[in-house]
């Protein structure tokens, strides 16, 4: 089948890509005369000979032009250059360009600062957002294999989701074939005596099984073992806590730190950003972990204040997971009726625990603001239109004082340029402002969005 510019070429005139190619070969001050004579010559082969011998002829011309077309080009660049032209002398005209598309803009306040203003709350507004959901929702929590981890809550007829009792959650970790671990928290307040002055300080008390499964090494020292739940006379810190309480020294393992008026020795301290997935957490940081009692894991049965957090084994999906635990709770329903009839467990990745809903609300706000940054590009448009319908009699001017289509051209282009350039650098800053407003916003429950801040992969969106 042949191209589209063979099935043009007919009586009525040569091929049209053909044509284009002979008139970039030929000298620019023959280009009309070899052009006109060319198709002159084509016309009488199709008269004599038909157009498909035409179109032959007429393709070996321009193949035969190739190499001394090409040859011209060149020596017309270096001529050019060897005139006084430098080879940056292209950058240099964009610059010129670039320099009186900004006086030019400068002379219409009106219309650049509309332009300008729109484009800034635009692009703020959206990055703003942007920046909020990835550091918030889009971002892994900060351990490894942070997919694998999930928050195991109890149901019953008081609705979902509720804590664990202590001799429930001792029956889940022997009864249990899909986690390679679980542990139980208490999450709380506690006071740090025995400074200058008492600080009170977020801490949970956690099972020591906690720290085998989320596999995060402590920075210092040790993390907790099982016989500190019995013990409970050892604390582990967390790196926050450690600088700001402790100074940073190197020499704290094995000293006492006076909490709630009881001297606990300092195990370990934990890396930075380490942090122990707790659903009552919110934008609160643990800074102090303490070994869970385990009087109470052998409290009352009906006894519910331990949230679980768990990590599934290797090769066992979410709905494995469930099923397990739906079995444990049929087993613990038969043998513990009087506590237990009513209840069921829920297995939660700790993404969609934290987050719930929050993250499909907020992903609907910015796609909300997407569309206004869109509406606001398409009244750029309009705006540019009008006033491009303005200055018909300039840019005649400009031709007829012989600047060619590629220099107008070239000069809108250069308008369009300085005010994206104006309307996005001031688009950065409404973006930082915004990002603080949102922070301010948001719920307090939402966790690390106090962390959020503006990096260059929300500036590059």
């Amino acid at each position: 089948m042949r191209g589209d510019g063979e099935e043009k070429g007919t009586a009525a005139g040569p091929p049209r890509v053909w044509a284009a190619l002979l008139g970039r070969l030929a000298p620019m001050e023959h280009r009309d005369a070899v052009l006109g004579d060319a198709e002159e010559e084509y016309r009488r082969h199709v008269r004599t000979r038909g157009v498909s011998s035409a179109r032959r002829w007429y393709r070996r011309q321009v193949l035969r032009s190739v190499r001394p077309g090409t040859v011209h080009v060149l020596r017309s660049a270096a001529a050019w250059r060897r005139s006084g032209h430098p080879e940056g002398e292209g950058v240099t005209m964009w610059m010129n360009d670039l320099r009186l598309a900004v006086r030019v803009l400068l002379k219409r306040p009106g219309f650049t600062g509309t332009v300008v203003l729109t484009l800034a709350l635009g692009v703020g507004a959206t990055t703003a957002l942007f920046g909020v959901f990835r550091g918030v929702f889009l971002e892994p929590f900060p351990l490894p294999d942070s997919d694998e981890l999930v928050i195991v809550m109890e149901a019953g007829s008081f609705g979902c989701c509720g804590p664990a009792s202590g001799p429930d959650f001792v029956d889940w970790v022997a009864r249990e074939r899909s986690f390679e671990g679980m542990a139980a928290l208490s999450p709380g307040v506690v006071t740090l005596t025995g400074l200058d002055e008492p600080e009170r300080v977020y801490a949970t008390e956690v099972t020591a099984s906690a720290f085998d499964f989320l596999g995060v090494e402590p920075l210092m020292g040790r993390a907790l073992r099982p016989d500190d739940q019995l013990t409970e006379d050892v604390v582990v810190l967390s790196y926050e806590l450690w600088q700001r309480v402790l100074a940073g020294r190197s020499d704290v393992v094995g000293q006492g730190l006076e909490v709630d008026g009881r001297v606990r020795t300092i195990a370990g301290v934990m890396p930075r950003g380490f942090e122990v997935p707790s659903p009552w957490l919110g934008t609160r940081r643990h800074e102090l972990y303490l070994p869970l009692p385990m009087e109470e894991l052998e409290s009352n049965r009906g006894d519910h204040g331990l949230p679980v957090i768990a990590r599934i084994d290797d090769g066992v999906d979410l709905e494995t997971a469930q099923a397990d635990m739906d079995r444990i709770m049929r087993e613990l329903a038969a043998e513990y009726p009087e506590t237990n009839e009513m209840r069921t467990a829920r297995v939660f990745t700790v993404h969609e625990y934290l987050y719930g809903d929050v993250g499909g609300q907020l992903l609907l706000i910015l796609g909300a603001a997407g569309l206004v940054l869109l509406i606001a590009c398409g009244n750029v448009a309009g705006l540019q239109l009008a006033r491009g319908a303005g200055r018909e009699a300039e840019l005649a001017v400009r031709s007829a004082l012989g600047a060619s289509r590629a220099t107008i051209v070239r000069l809108l282009f250069s308008e369009s340029l300085a005010l994206a350039a104006l309307g996005g650098g001031l688009g950065i800053g409404v973006a930082y402002l915004s990002l603080d407003a949102l922070k301010g916003v948001l719920p307090a429950s939402i966790p690390r969005v106090d962390e959020v801040a503006m990096d260059s992969a929300a500036l590059a969106f």
